[in-house]
């Protein structure tokens, strides 16, 4: 070999097989434009390089597949934060959005003195009224604070609905339902209203009510813990294994078996169940 001559530059066999490898390489090339122009004409270059066989592994391209993941990772977290915690904080003193003024022959729904009044013409059923939250929640704390009910026997509550599922018309959920006196109603709503209970019982410690809560809150899985609460004391909590989930409304809910009765609220909060949710 003449001194000037320069070693052959080694070659590897292309890859044939391998798509793992190939398609890390090409989240790479992605990555590196995601992040930077310039990362990502060099991962090009490292990925047609290995295809070629003149490279025995794309480091640069599978380096910035990894950024590249940890930015869109990092990008969705910070997304995820700025959204609203606090999907309905409605004060009826000030007005009743995104509740709603109705008359029908069912109920009426209207707004004086300050309070959100539910006067029940038709007891064959139980009457709801639904706010619509800010955004989607995937888990929710509902309270809704209550300063009259007329006649004894009558039941209030909060509910956490959302969409059934594709296809369904109707909204689903769970409720927890409580009578002054203390008989209380963990429940689960399906898509046609009816109520399935998971949990009921009496507890003493409900003499009068001014507010009734729950809690929605599906995990991982799919699986759904509820916590219902009576004025501000926990009372109940139950698992619906894949339970419904997400939820889109707060629904306040009044059954009773007298014609005439009339319930107010002062107010509701719907909220992401965070440290900052009281129930």
């Amino acid at each position: 070999m003449a001194l000037n001559d320069s070693p052959p530059s080694p070659t590897y066999e292309a890859p044939k097989h391998g798509w793992v490898r190939r398609t890390w390489a090409i989240v790479g090339i992605i990555g590196g434009f995601l992040f930077l122009i310039a990362p990502g004409f060099f991962a090009i270059r490292s990925y047609r390089r290995w295809r070629a066989g003149t490279i025995p592994k794309p480091i640069f391209a599978w380096t910035f597949a990894w950024i590249g993941v940890a930015y869109v990772a990092f990008i969705g977290v910070v997304v995820y934060k700025a959204l609203p915690n606090e999907l309905i904080n409605v004060d009826f003193r000030e007005g009743v959005e995104p509740f709603e003024i109705v008359e029908s022959s069912v109920a009426t729904l209207d707004h004086p003195d300050g309070t959100y009044r539910v006067t029940v013409k038709d007891t064959d059923g139980p009457i709801t009224s639904l706010g619509e939250f800010a955004r989607t929640a995937y888990a929710i704390g509902i309270r809704a604070e209550v300063v009259e009910i007329t006649e004894p026997g009558t039941t209030v509550g909060a509910t956490c609905l959302g969409p059934a599922a594709e296809g369904v018309e109707g909204l689903a959920g769970y409720g927890f339902f409580v009578e002054p006196g203390g008989d209380f109603i963990l429940g689960r709503q399906d898509p046609g209203g009816g109520i399935e209970f998971l949990k009921q019982g009496t507890d003493a410690r409900i003499e009068t009510v001014r507010r009734v809560s729950v809690k929605c809150v599906p995990d991982l899985g799919g699986d759904v813990t509820l916590i219902g609460f009576a004025n501000g004391l926990e009372i109940v909590s139950a698992e619906d294994p894949d339970g419904y989930r997400p939820y889109t409304h707060a629904g306040l809910f009044v059954l009773t078996e007298r014609a005439g009765t009339e319930v107010r609220f002062t107010r509701v909060w719907a909220r992401v169940p965070d440290v900052e949710w009281v129930p």
